[in-house]
């Protein structure tokens, strides 16, 4: 159609009066002289959305105003890294998918672990990649990333361990990826984060009881905290990980605690709320024979229950809860550590005992002389410190 059969009238569009048929792709003619042109694309990466849309007044010729947009769009291309659209999930949501799949077929199997790969998926991973399409990522992504988190170590901001374990995260997901698409991992070839020189305990500052400061410990926790002293004691004996320690059972149809034979079945673990994995950390379960030292404390830990406590399942209960809360027993160890009870030692801010067993990398126990306690708790301490480990 001419603008003749339009009636000699021009279209406004885009703010400006054209021809409204194109005289090259993209390319139209201005009533005011020149060119006006115009082209849209998706970024195959991400999805979006571009447009060139400009006015070429300097054109002469359709061909001049061609060739200007095909290389701004050369330009745009090149700065945003676009390339043909793709037709596979972006990140964000396969992400989501392969979680939701590592759940459902129990390689992730507790609340702490589903807790970690959300936070990490949703602080780290999908801010970074979650609008690329999965088989648009390539190594120079991850490394780009890789380059500003470790600003962060630099810093001191963050710790390369974490990166590690946001890299891990990353690893399964591409991995995942690359099998149900057939495609290359874009992590096959990047390393972790040097963890060289980034030590979390040292010799200046151990995670560890020197052998005169564990009798005050103990002596401290017992009388400060009287709930707390069993299990506090049962895991420097055991070095059970706090996780394995909450949900034992001394009743019910599983017991975990057999008093009478000075068994105990490490069988279950428990990370938040009052959610209980049936397996333990290790997927190994574990039958330890306690001294009868240890059996007699525990013993005399249930004797002093009363109320919902005494009629409770867990082995060592604080109160009526299904298993005891998870803070309550660091909460002590940290104020107890930390120099609350004159004569013991503080820590540091910030240095407060993870685990209270040695096999979890929490304080450790060196063995030594008990030192300055009550008669009883002299007699606990030598007696369990000075025998090998069950």
């Amino acid at each position: 159609m001419t603008r003749a059969e339009l009636g000699g009238r021009w279209v406004r569009r885009w703010d400006d009066l054209l021809d409204p048929r194109p005289v090259a792709p993209g390319v139209y003619r201005r009533k005011a002289g020149g060119y006006h042109v115009r082209a849209r694309w998706t970024d195959g990466r991400t999805g979006r959305k571009f447009e060139v849309r400009r006015v070429v007044p300097q054109a002469k010729r359709p061909h001049d105003a061609a060739a200007w947009l095909a290389a701004e769009i050369d330009r745009v291309k090149a700065r945003n890294g676009t390339t043909a659209p793709a037709e596979l999930p972006r990140f964000a949501d396969y992400a989501a998918t392969i979680f939701d799949r590592e759940v459902a077929e129990g390689r992730i199997a507790s609340a702490a672990g589903r807790e970690k790969w959300s936070t990490i998926l949703r602080a780290h991973l999908v801010p970074a990649f979650g609008d690329l399409f999965v088989d648009r990522i390539v190594s120079a992504d991850v490394e780009a990333w890789k380059g500003t988190y470790g600003r962060r170590i630099r810093a001191g901001e963050a710790k390369p361990a974490t990166g590690n374990t946001i890299l891990s995260v990353l690893r399964v997901v591409t991995a995942a990826a690359a099998d149900e698409f057939d495609l290359r991992d874009p992590m096959r070839r990047v390393r972790p984060f040097d963890t060289r020189g980034h030590r979390t305990y040292t010799d200046d500052s151990p995670n560890s009881l020197a052998p005169a400061d564990l009798p005050r410990f103990l002596a401290a926790m017992r009388s400060r905290f009287p709930g707390r002293y069993a299990i506090t004691l049962l895991g420097f004996v055991t070095g059970l990980r706090p996780s394995s320690l909450r949900p034992l059972r001394r009743r019910g149809p599983s017991p975990d605690l057999d008093l009478e034979a000075g068994v105990l079945l490490v069988r279950q673990s428990h990370t938040r709320r009052c959610e209980v994995m049936p397996a333990t950390k290790t997927g190994r379960d574990q039958r330890i024979r306690l001294p009868a030292e240890l059996v007699t404390v525990l013993r005399d830990h249930v004797a002093a229950l009363t109320g919902r406590a005494a009629a409770s399942d867990p082995a060592v209960p604080e109160h009526h809860r299904r298993v005891p809360a998870g803070r309550g027993p660091g909460q002590a160890l940290r104020r107890v550590r930390r120099g609350d009870r004159p004569g013991l030692p503080g820590d540091p801010a910030g240095d407060a005992p993870h685990d209270a067993g040695p096999g979890a990398g929490g304080r450790r126990v060196r063995r030594g002389d008990p030192g300055d306690l009550g008669p009883r708790h002299r007699d606990d301490a030598a007696a369990l410190l000075d025998r090998p480990r069950p």
